[in-house]
């Protein structure tokens, strides 16, 4: 008798197992091949430099629906496909008045403030 219900129980528990996802894991983020980024730690999908700090990253993956990462250049922009360009990008990033500025995102919220 025991052991019919432990067989029936055993039986319950194969679909349960079956519909389980096996093996899914996070997808690995690509990013740009050039020393000092690397992908996220905190969230998958962007590639960073320095820190994970929103002016540091780049995304792999669109991020439209979440107007907090929606202004994150993508990593294949002229701003994350070589450090040279990162470069420009974040000292543009960190003094908006810098000179060659004009056309980069400004996504850090700091505004160019010329003084007379």
């Amino acid at each position: 008798m025991l052991s019919q219900v432990l067989a029936i129980g055993l039986l319950a528990l194969v679909p349960m197992a079956a519909a389980s996802p096996v093996g899914l894991e996070p997808r690995e983020t690509t990013c740009p091949s050039w020393s000092g980024i690397y992908p996220s730690r905190n969230q998958q999908g962007l590639c960073c430099v320095y820190s994970d700090a929103l002016g540091n990253c780049c995304k792999t993956v669109p991020f439209d629906d979440v107007p907090f990462w929606k202004q994150v250049p993508t990593c294949d922009s002229e701003y994350f496909k070589t450090g040279e360009g990162f470069n420009h990008y974040y000292s543009c990033n960190t003094d908006p008045c810098r000179k060659n500025c004009a056309n980069v995102p400004i996504i850090t919220g700091k505004t160019c403030q010329k003084t007379n």
